[in-house]
Order: C-alpha cells, then sequence, then structure tokens
C-alpha cells in the first residue's frame, strides 16, 4: 500500500515537472516573438516619414483658415493581414484612422501594424501600436504629408479580433 502512494506521488510530481517545462518553454517563446515584432518594426520604419498625431478634429470639421477638409476616401475592416487595392488620395496630406479590438486573452498583448505605400515609388513608412493596456481597443489617427497619388496599405494584427481602417484625404 505504501509503494502506491509513493508511487502515485512520483508520477504526480513528474507531471507537475512536465507542466512547468511546457509552461516555461511556452513564456520564452512568446517573449522572443513579442522581441522579434518590437525589433522588425523598429528597424523597418525610416526616419521622417510619418508621425504619430493625435488629432482631436472630426472628419470634415477644420478651421476654415486652413484651405480644405477631410473627405472620406475608402474603408477597410478584417482581421489578421491585408494587403489593400490601390486608392487615390487628392490633396497634399491624407490620414489614417485605425482601431482595433483584442481578442477576449487576459495575457495576451495585442498589436497593430500599418504601412502605408506609394504605388509609383519604392518608398514606404511603417507605424505600429502595441497595446499595453490588456483588453483595450487600439485606436489611433496616423497623418501623412506625402502628398497626391496612389496608394496602398499593409496591414498585420496579433491578437486582435477585428480592425477597421478608414482613410480620409485632405483637399
Amino acid at each position: 500500500m505504501n509503494f502506491s502512494k509513493g508511487s502515485a506521488k512520483i508520477a504526480m510530481s513528474r507531471m507537475v515537472t512536465d507542466l512547468k517545462n511546457k509552461l516555461a518553454i511556452s513564456l520564452v517563446l512568446l517573449i522572443i516573438i513579442a522581441v522579434s515584432c518590437i525589433i522588425i518594426i523598429w528597424k523597418l520604419q525610416p526616419l521622417g516619414y510619418a508621425a504619430n498625431t493625435h488629432d482631436s478634429t472630426t472628419s470634415k470639421q477644420v478651421s476654415s483658415n486652413t484651405g480644405g477638409t477631410w473627405h472620406n476616401v475608402i474603408t477597410f475592416v478584417g482581421v489578421g493581414y491585408m494587403q489593400t487595392d490601390p486608392f487615390h488620395i487628392e490633396g497634399d496630406k491624407f490620414r489614417v484612422k485605425y482601431s482595433a479590438t483584442p481578442v477576449n486573452d487576459s495575457d495576451a498583448r495585442s498589436f497593430i501594424v500599418v504601412q502605408a505605400k506609394s504605388q509609383l515609388e519604392d518608398n514606404g513608412f511603417l507605424y505600429g501600436h502595441i497595446n499595453d493596456i490588456l483588453d483595450t481597443v487600439i485606436s489611433d489617427i496616423l497623418e501623412v504629408n506625402q502628398g497626391s497619388g496612389l496608394y496602398h496599405l499593409l496591414i498585420w494584427d496579433e491578437f486582435c479580433a477585428n480592425w477597421q481602417i478608414e482613410v480620409e484625404s485632405y483637399h
């Protein structure tokens, strides 16, 4: 009888040890993935192309002395990676308004990365947002002063249930 209890304790101890090892490996892999994503975002973002601007104006409500208004160009909704169809921008600038809803996983840090590229030039800029507050909607406005032309967006997300992106042109 004592031999049976001892065997059960040893088996239980091995199961707990195996579970701890698997958890440790998963945590290390998650950290490696997060650090890799941050490094990729940091290395791919050229300086001087765009800034993270928080615009308090709503669409089409701009001061009359600026000579223009914001006009909706196109809206994209999705989840995961997407390369959008090209869209035309009139005027000298446009903005990308985005929001992403994280999945209901309190242990996951969600992020979204948006890249705008000109169809005619080989340059682009990358802008990312890593959500530090878990289970909170990510939203921001990215203003782009690249001028009129044909553009497309590349969108990546991780641990997001969905995202929505609105492109507005100022003219």
